[in-house]
Order: structure tokens, then C-alpha cells, then sequence
């Protein structure tokens, strides 16, 4: 009872909660010889076999390369071969004139 004499203010209702959960007081348990007997584990390495671990090993192998250079060639249909160019602009939209803020009224 040596570590509860720290704490008095719980004393009295940890031994009324003692006695009726088990009808000891702690007087009582703390009165009581106890009955332990100190044993010693002795842990031995055993002689094991080494464990291998065998795994399949993925690797990439390069192809050949292809006998001819790499050339881009245009798809039939595709005209002279003439670039056009068109410039966008992102403004503001062009104010419709008063004709045809009334033709969109009607």
C-alpha cells in the first residue's frame, strides 16, 4: 500500500469500489503475501540455413536500330505546299453597327 499512501484523496473511494466489486478491502490486499517466483528465459541462436530469396529480374534490352534514318513524309492530298498563316487577336468583339442591332431585334 506503500504507492497509494501518495494519493489519500482517492484512498477511500477506490476502497469502497474495492469491496463491492469483490468484497476485499485494501487492507486486505495489501495484507496479502504474494506468491511470484523469479524465473530466467534463456534464448539460444539456433544453427538456421542461410534463407535465399529468388526473384524474377525484369530488364529492358535495346533494340536494333532501323536501317534507314527516321523522314517525315506528308499525306497525299495535302496542297502545293504552301504555308498559310492567320493571325488571331483576342479582344474585344467588333461593335455591330446600327443595322444590324435592329435586323437582330426583329
Amino acid at each position: 500500500m506503500d504507492y497509494l499512501a501518495a494519493e489519500t484523496s482517492n484512498l477511500t473511494a477506490l476502497d469502497r469500489q474495492l469491496t463491492e466489486t469483490y468484497g476485499e478491502s485494501l487492507v486486505d490486499v495489501g495484507g496479502q503475501r504474494r506468491v511470484s517466483k523469479p524465473n530466467k528465459i534463456r534464448l539460444r541462436k539456433m544453427d538456421l540455413p542461410t534463407i535465399r530469396i529468388r526473384m524474377p529480374q525484369r530488364s529492358v534490352v535495346r533494340a536494333a536500330a532501323p536501317g534507314s534514318p527516321l523522314a517525315l513524309i506528308p499525306p497525299d492530298g495535302v496542297g502545293n505546299g504552301e504555308i498559310t498563316v492567320a493571325f488571331l487577336d483576342v479582344g474585344r468583339p467588333p461593335r455591330p453597327d446600327a443595322s444590324c442591332a435592329r435586323s437582330a431585334m426583329r
